[in-house]
């Protein structure tokens, strides 16, 4: 599968998973933030760029297992609530308590658990 498709079918699953996934879905297609995979040090799970892009990192999900995983769809969440702060409260520990607790709710809204 090539990037786009993934990447369309990425944020299909995530729109649907729930209300917050279709919120970051819109929020990243109204904006063209770039959504892929790249590699990071193993202690990230996913990192967000000033260049408005989010990735998942490479050491931890596949195109495949991405698409399976609810850890990865509120991961990509998590990320987005980032960009949806700016920079200069994203890059706070404000920011980042927010964007953790938003990933949680929506991981427990999701998994049940």
């Amino acid at each position: 599968m090539n990037n786009s498709e993934w990447r369309e079918q990425f944020l299909e699953t995530v729109l649907n998973c729930s209300s917050e996934g279709k919120d970051a879905v819109d929020y990243i297609r109204a904006r063209k933030i770039s959504v892929g995979i790249k590699r990071a040090r193993k202690s990230v799970g996913a990192f967000w760029t000033l260049t408005n892009a989010a990735y998942l990192n490479s050491a931890h999900y596949s195109q495949e297992s991405s698409l399976a995983n609810p850890s990865a769809w509120t991961l990509l969440l998590h990320e987005v609530r980032h960009l949806q702060q700016g920079w200069l409260t994203a890059l706070s520990i404000y920011g980042e308590l927010d964007a953790w607790q938003y990933q949680l709710r929506a991981h427990k809204k999701i998994t049940g658990k």
